[in-house]
């Protein structure tokens, strides 16, 4: 006997989130419009890092936990990590001389935001794996620290799904549970061993809390992928 298949109709609420996350997550989500003296360049930069991180792919997007990073500025309180911002604000330059006729400047302003800090320090440690790893994974290793530190539950569906409708991303409950694991690291609240932190640790016997940051990712790469030549 044919047996009619019935479709239930899609709850309202589930279409307004599907509409929500299509109208809002790619086009507010993926936008600067805060500061920035050129909105659409500043706009233009922030995907290019994200697409260098693989901010995006077939199952899960994180645009949200992005743009809270964006935003947010990056400070230190051990000595040597103002390298690491350093290093992130140097990537406005590369990313203006990618595209040509703009300075750095033109891009964004101020201090170091916690994204650049934290997609150059996945640049160095794909370059400390050099050859060991095969083609460039500086995404991997933005993902990995992510997951050390507790962040990359926080997916933009993850989002959705548990805070509903009524938050305003990206600055209400969401950038809240963003900061409090972003805080934890930049004011080095974790254990002394680094959980909690992006380089975590089995066994050391220093307290990472008073470690900078490029030697807790020297010794986290000894122990974890067994190399002896790191930079130390």
């Amino acid at each position: 006997m044919y047996r009619r298949t019935v479709i239930k109709p899609e709850p309202a609420a589930l279409g307004f989130k599907k509409a929500r996350y299509q109208k809002e997550f790619k086009s507010n989500l993926m936008k600067i419009s805060n500061g920035p003296i050129n909105p659409e360049l500043t706009t233009e930069y922030f995907q290019w890092l994200g697409h260098k991180i693989k901010v995006e792919n077939a199952n899960y997007s994180y645009w949200i936990l992005a743009k809270v990073l964006f935003m947010k500025e990056f400070f230190w309180i051990v000595p040597n990590d103002d390298n690491r911002a350093a290093d992130g604000i140097r990537l406005r330059e590369r990313f203006a001389m990618n595209i040509g006729g703009a300075e750095s400047h033109d891009i964004l302003e101020g201090p170091c935001r916690v994204l650049e800090m934290l997609v150059a320090l996945a640049e160095r440690f794909e370059d400390q794996l050099a050859g060991l790893t095969g083609p460039d994974h500086t995404a991997r290793r933005f993902w990995e620290m992510m997951r050390n530190c507790g962040l990359k539950l926080y997916s933009d569906q993850w989002f959705f799904k548990n805070l509903g409708d009524d938050d305003d991303f990206p600055t209400g409950q969401a950038g809240m549970l963003v900061e409090q694991k972003i805080n934890r690291v930049l004011e080095r609240t974790y254990k002394p061993n680094g959980e909690g932190g992006l380089f975590p640790l089995k066994n050391t016997c220093k307290n990472q809390k008073r470690v900078e940051i490029w030697y807790q990712m020297n010794s986290y790469i000894h122990e974890n992928y067994n190399i002896m030549d790191a930079e130390m």
